[in-house]
């Protein structure tokens, strides 16, 4: 019984480690397309982000600088 199982599991890891060969490419090649576009996605969302936080300082200092500045009405005189 022993001997059987031993000859089961090393049958078996022969036939994993031949299906690794023929598809490592295959595999390898679906992992770098996964994390190219993992990447992609976590830079449009940081983008997004930055984006977002740029325009509420920007509002946040227009509002700021409104408050305290106001236009010149007509010309100074001289």
């Amino acid at each position: 019984m022993a001997a059987g199982t031993v000859a089961w599991l090393s049958f078996d890891w022969a036939l994993l480690k031949v299906e690794e060969q023929l598809r490592r490419d295959e595999v390898e090649a679906a992992l770098k397309e996964s994390l190219l576009a993992l990447r992609r996605q976590v830079e449009g969302d940081i983008q997004s982000a930055l984006a977002a936080d740029i325009a509420s300082q920007q509002q946040l200092l227009q509002s700021h600088v409104s408050g305290h500045f106001l236009p010149m009405q007509g010309r100074m005189q001289e």
